[in-house]
């Protein structure tokens, strides 16, 4: 295979890349809308959240052995 060649596959093949890559990029951000609209639709029905504080700070890195049932 010559140089010439070479170099002109080696163009067409970045060349094409950079398309296919264009339109992944394209895809995924004109898919984001419907995942957005997806994730903003409440629930069927109210979900109940709870909070235990246990007096134990998260951060401070101590654990509390204590069970809670």
């Amino acid at each position: 295979m010559r140089t010439p060649t070479l170099r002109r596959t080696g163009f067409v093949a970045t060349l094409l890349t950079g398309l296919l890559l264009t339109a992944s990029a394209v895809h995924g951000v004109s898919g984001m809308d419907t995942t957005l609209e997806l994730a903003a639709t409440p629930p069927d029905r109210p979900m109940l959240v709870s909070h235990h504080d246990s007096g134990w700070g998260e951060c401070d890195g101590l654990r509390d052995d204590r069970r809670v049932t």
